[in-house]
């Protein structure tokens, strides 16, 4: 009796142990599933964290965020499922194996909250390096149109005329010239600034 008890008993823990390896494999490949999501996302900010480079560099990273931001529910199911997974099957698990899926639960936890708060910040800094960039380039392109058109004019007038009257004209025109240049340095002076202030992030400006 007491050898058909322990092989009863050996044969009752063998089956146990075997349903606690399929609950903690279910837990695992859920677990696995996030974790790869989560990774893969995380490259992506940290890649888009860094705003040096020309503009079409700022908006390819800002495009990849909002195609980030556009995936987050897929994010948020993905852990939450985990969560389910792991309320699911800690209960019928041993002290050790739940401690062991407890730190790997807090750790995607953790890991998506970072990935949530990086999101954030990091689409901010991206929109701000592209509002400068739309800044500087609507003045950029302002003032070489008004510089064209100040070439233009100085080339209607470069010779010189012989009569007193065409003369006088073409001293008022060059005057006209020369205020309108020093109205424009003042915009000049704000490009130059915005330039500089560019650079100090952006490895590229005209």
């Amino acid at each position: 009796v007491k050898s058909k008890y322990e092989a009863a008993k050996q044969k009752a823990n063998k089956i146990c142990q075997g349903i606690e390896n399929t609950l903690e494999t279910s837990f695992e490949e859920v677990h696995q599933d996030s974790t790869r999501w989560l990774n893969a996302s995380l490259d992506k900010v940290s890649w888009c964290q860094d705003t040096t480079g020309d503009k079409y560099s700022i908006e390819a990273k800002l495009a990849t965020i909002q195609d980030l931001m556009a995936s987050v529910d897929q994010g948020q199911t993905k852990t939450e499922t985990l969560v389910q997974k792991f309320n699911l099957v800690r209960s019928s698990l041993d002290k050790d194996r739940v401690e062991n899926l407890t730190g790997k639960k807090e750790n995607t936890e953790g890991s998506w909250k970072q990935f949530v708060e990086s999101l954030t910040a990091v689409k901010s800094t991206l929109e701000s390096s592209m509002q400068q960039w739309q800044g500087y380039d609507e003045q950029y392109d302002a003032l070489w149109s008004w510089l064209k058109e100040t070439e233009a004019r100085l080339r209607g007038e470069t010779g010189l005329k012989t009569q007193l009257a065409d003369k006088q004209r073409q001293r008022d025109t060059f005057l006209l010239i020369q205020k309108d240049v020093e109205a424009h340095s003042a915009g000049l002076e704000s490009i130059q600034q915005q330039a500089e202030e560019i650079s100090k992030n952006n490895a590229d400006n005209r």
